[in-house]
């Protein structure tokens, strides 16, 4: 009985990953939606995150510092095309 708890507990938390990467897809012939991770604003076409690189050597890290939607300053920055 214990087991079979088990396997299903594994078996929902399998099908809710699924879900959730498949849920800003949209389907294979349409493009993904690109979102800002802090803010979750959905960026447009020529838009990005502002980051800045902390280190160089491998594992590169970066600290990401947002989108134009979330940083004021960024705001009157238009989109590159």
């Amino acid at each position: 009985m214990m087991l079979a708890v088990i396997i299903f507990a594994v078996v929902l938390a399998v099908a809710l990953a699924a879900l959730l990467l498949l849920r800003d897809e949209g389907g294979p012939d349409q493009p993904r939606v690109r979102r800002c991770p802090l803010c979750g604003a959905e960026l447009g076409t020529g838009e990005s995150v502002i980051a800045q690189v902390l280190t160089q050597k491998p594992p590169q890290q970066i600290k990401i510092k947002g989108c134009r939607h979330c940083l004021p300053h960024y705001r009157d920055i238009p989109p590159e095309n």
